[in-house]
């Protein structure tokens, strides 16, 4: 069987769960990971994850404050990476963040294996514009300069791709998936004396949560039934978040959750006990902008109706008023609109719900999704080996 690396800083972060689908769910490859750091991850580990990072004792203190603080890699480091694939030898390159591929812009340089790197997010958005602009011409001279292809995940973001300056022949628009039977709930659509109303998010601004917190107080005045709004984490934007609850008076009425493990039991417990879902995402101050946020389609998939943003690839995977509702940006009466039109119409939430869980299944499947992955990937190596 041949074989793909997947090249990234690190391995598996609890908001990367994207990575670790595309890695574990190959049908024709098989993958191997080359990271600088292993974080462990119940759901998607296994037997060929490598650290590239060999140094002990002060050297290896050195080199996790340069990774720490500058994204650094070192040149043993790059030389692991290039002897791993001269032994191994892959058929391809999966290198997944733009960001983390310019980290191994010596690899991307020097090896000739057929290279894909993947853009996600702010890698796209936000750093472009870091340093003055610096950050645009290192993904010219250090990414697209030496891959072959450029995976985005939505239109939006291959335009702003080839603003960046990548070449549009080289962009694939590929959408990652999800494992849609993991979130596949019976749900109980009928009438509650509480709307539960759920964002399962990292913190991050772009999320939306400030935003989701002004229309919810005024949902909640003018509701008919009693609103709870939940939470998850700990960490990031935490502290000004819940600041901003109470200010609003919102104390009782937001449940925090602890951080949860991606397809755990408590994780699906969340999305059985939602009523709907709303994912109001944002551009940050610092331009930073999503892809397609995967926990938005998770509770897709689970038969939630998802109520979202004009925002990046949000509308080409929801249509408003038929798989899902999208207000613009920063609407809040528009999204308290939406809000009290879902809390108070069961009929519609389970309409909505289930034309939502539809779409995922046929559409966002990783076992569908992985089959066109590996289509780019065969159709590169063809091209490649002429």
């Amino acid at each position: 069987m041949r074989k793909v690396f997947h090249i990234t800083g690190r391995y598996l972060h609890y908001t990367a769960t994207f990575i670790g689908n595309q890695v574990v769910n190959h049908k024709e490859f098989e993958p191997q990971v080359l990271c600088r750091e292993i974080i462990s991850h119940k759901s998607f580990s296994f037997n060929k994850i490598f650290s590239i990072e060999k140094s002990k004792g002060l050297r290896l203190k050195i080199n996790n404050l340069l990774y720490k603080f500058l994204k650094h890699i070192t040149n043993s480091q790059i030389k692991f990476v290039l002897e791993h694939i001269e032994a191994e030898k892959p058929s391809l390159l999966h290198f997944h963040y733009g960001t983390d591929a310019m980290m191994f812009y010596k690899v991307l340089k020097n090896s000739t294996v057929p290279k894909v790197v993947s853009f996600y997010g702010w890698d796209y958005s936000s750093f472009p514009k870091s340093n003055f602009g610096i950050g645009k011409k290192q993904l010219q001279k250090k990414v697209f300069a030496h891959s072959d292809i450029i995976l985005a995940m939505s239109h939006s973001m291959k335009k702003a791709l080839i603003s960046l300056g990548c070449h549009g022949e080289k962009i694939k628009i590929h959408y990652h998936g999800l494992d849609t039977k993991v979130f596949d709930i019976d749900r109980d659509y009928s009438s509650n004396e509480e709307i539960n109303i759920y964002l399962l998010s990292s913190l991050e601004p772009k999320k939306g949560h400030m935003f989701l917190l002004k229309a919810f107080k005024k949902s909640a005045h003018k509701s008919k039934l009693p609103l709870k709004l939940h939470f998850t984490g700990k960490y990031g934007n935490y502290s000004k978040i819940n600041k901003s609850i109470k200010e609003l008076g919102l104390e009782k009425q937001v449940v925090w959750h602890a951080p949860y493990q991606y397809g755990s039991e408590r994780h699906l417990k969340m999305l059985s006990h939602a009523d709907f879902f709303v994912h109001p995402s944002i551009t940050d101050s610092k331009g930073n902008m999503e892809g397609i946020p995967g926990t938005m389609l998770e509770a897709m998939s689970s038969g939630l109706a998802v109520v979202s943003t004009y925002h990046a690839g949000i509308p080409e995977i929801i249509t408003d008023g038929e798989n899902g509702y999208l207000v613009k940006e920063w609407d809040v009466d528009a999204l308290t609109g939406k809000i009290l039109l879902l809390a108070e119409n069961p009929e519609l939430r389970k309409k909505i719900g289930i034309a939502a869980k539809d779409y995922a299944k046929r559409n966002l499947d990783i076992n569908k999704k992985q089959v066109d992955l590996e289509n780019i990937y065969n159709t590169l190596i063809t091209k490649k080996n002429k």
